[in-house]
């Protein structure tokens, strides 16, 4: 790995202070497919936050496997606390995040029609062996390319503390905040 890609994140702020930038263009994108459930809308917010605070993918990898370096890596448990998910069922985990592979999103201008998907990839990876107790369990994700510079580089957007948006207990709550 190179030198940039060894390099930690800054430090993210503590809980009361955490904020993810979220364009304008991803709040109000109609879904054409999936499931957004509450929870995957908690982790999909997660995953932004720690993807923003990275920068770049890479960062964290648990390894150098073949595409490690595409994908940002957080910690399970960090993705879960800041999502507020205070099960220890792993299986639930999975299958949000296979619902958020799911999920397609459509965006049209004046001279462009795109459809994509919201998560293009995900792993889950313990170094120290993934039946194993002990170890760390990191999650692995990639956004696909339209929706990577949405959310690494987000030009017109708005600032949405991630405290509050976990402490709502609905769906329809959590995407009207986010879409006022």
């Amino acid at each position: 790995m190179s030198e940039s890609k060894k390099s930690l994140p800054a430090p993210i702020p503590p809980e009361d202070e955490r904020e993810l930038r979220k364009t304008n263009e991803l709040i109000s994108r109609p879904l054409v497919r999936g499931n957004f459930t509450l929870l995957g809308r908690k982790v999909f917010n997660a995953m932004i936050l720690h993807a923003q605070f990275q920068g770049e993918p890479g960062k964290n990898a648990p390894g150098d496997s073949p595409g490690y370096e595409r994908m940002f890596w957080t910690p399970v448990s960090d993705i879960a606390r800041d999502a507020r998910y205070d099960s220890n069922d792993m299986e639930l985990l999975k299958e949000v995040a296979v619902q958020l592979m799911d999920i397609k999103i459509i965006s049209e201008t004046d001279t462009e029609w795109t459809a994509d998907h919201l998560v293009e990839q995900v792993k889950i990876v313990n170094p120290a062996g993934l039946r194993k107790r002990g170890g760390r369990l990191w999650l692995g994700y990639r956004f696909p390319q339209e929706v990577m510079h949405l959310v690494t580089d987000p030009k017109r957007y708005t600032r949405l503390p991630l405290y509050y948006m976990t402490l709502l207990k609905t769906n329809a709550g959590a995407a009207l905040y986010e879409l006022a």
